[in-house]
């Protein structure tokens, strides 16, 4: 991502299973900043649900936040850049059977 550099992402996800259970998940966010060096990604993410389960006439409602993630990302390796007019040093040009 880039040594001070920040991204904030952001979702929405919405399910329903036949009208039995109907969920919300927001704002699914996840907050990425660059620290120290290019290679190195400190992230920070929360998202709230609110549910609603149907089971046998009564509805059951179920709201509140997700457990919080906090996690960082490592680079192992430089990103490659690949030309489109790159030669395969194998393919001499000739066709063989």
């Amino acid at each position: 991502m880039g040594k001070d550099r920040t991204v904030l992402e952001s979702g929405y996800t919405f399910a329903n299973k036949g009208g039995s259970l109907l969920s919300h998940s927001f704002p699914e966010a996840l907050l990425r900043v660059g620290m120290f060096t290019d290679w190195f990604e400190f992230r920070i993410g929360q998202s709230f649900l609110h549910e609603e389960e149907k089971t046998g006439g009564v509805t059951n409602v179920r709201n509140g936040g997700q457990d919080l993630y906090l996690g960082m990302k490592l680079a192992d390796r430089a990103e490659e850049t690949v030309s489109s007019d790159r030669r395969d040093p194998a393919n001499d040009g000739t066709d063989r059977q």
